[in-house]
């Protein structure tokens, strides 16, 4: 699947002082988008931030959708290898359920620790398709690196990614929003509830 042109980066820098450039371009745009929201953010303001012409900006991204689009891409990345990790470095006696409740835990970590882009990027960005096939090849690496289901399952790997979707749409939409009356560690026990009740099928 392409990119398309409208919000695919113009260049890759290759030189160090572009490369920096280009670092300093995208952490203005994670603070402004995060100060301001995506619809109140524009390419003027995260120059100004950033400290560079709009000119520059345009050298390497067309548009406040290609900066969203590449801080997303890295966002989504970081994530995915930190919980992988997570999930390598267990025991290799872990139970199922211990390595549930570490995905889960991990998701959760991570949502909190970095809210503010995960809002803009869940709630508020244009949902475009390179940004929702970024989301679902992450998760579906995680699926893959994740054995919950008995290898002798035909089925394994679609069912891992079934359940690396049901927790990431559950911490998103319950977990970190949790319903009056009741708290998050409500919410995530819940979620491991309806998550082992599918394992157990």
């Amino acid at each position: 699947m392409g990119i398309d042109d409208g919000i695919k980066p113009r260049k890759t820098p290759k030189q160090k002082r572009s490369q920096e450039t280009v670092t300093f371009i995208l952490e203005a745009a994670a603070q402004v988008f995060g100060e301001k929201g995506y619809k109140k953010t524009t390419t003027n303001h995260i120059a100004e931030r950033a400290g560079v012409s709009i000119g520059t900006i345009y050298q390497y991204f067309p548009n406040k959708d290609a900066l969203l689009l590449v801080l997303a891409e890295h966002h989504i990345s970081q994530g995915k290898q930190r919980i992988v990790s997570k999930i390598h470095s267990c025991r290799t006696d872990a139970s199922a359920e211990q390595l549930l409740r570490i995905l889960v835990d991990e998701v959760i970590s991570f949502h909190h620790e970095n809210r503010s882009l995960n809002g803009l990027i869940y709630d508020e960005a244009p949902r475009n398709r390179e940004l929702l096939h970024a989301l679902q090849e992450a998760k579906t690496e995680i699926a893959q690196q994740v054995p919950l289901f008995s290898h002798r399952d035909p089925k394994r790997l679609l069912k891992s990614i079934i359940l690396v979707d049901l927790i990431y749409t559950l911490i998103h939409e319950v977990v970190l929003q949790p319903p009056a009356g009741f708290s998050t560690e409500d919410c995530k026990e819940e979620v491991i509830r309806i998550c082992l009740t599918y394992l157990k099928e």
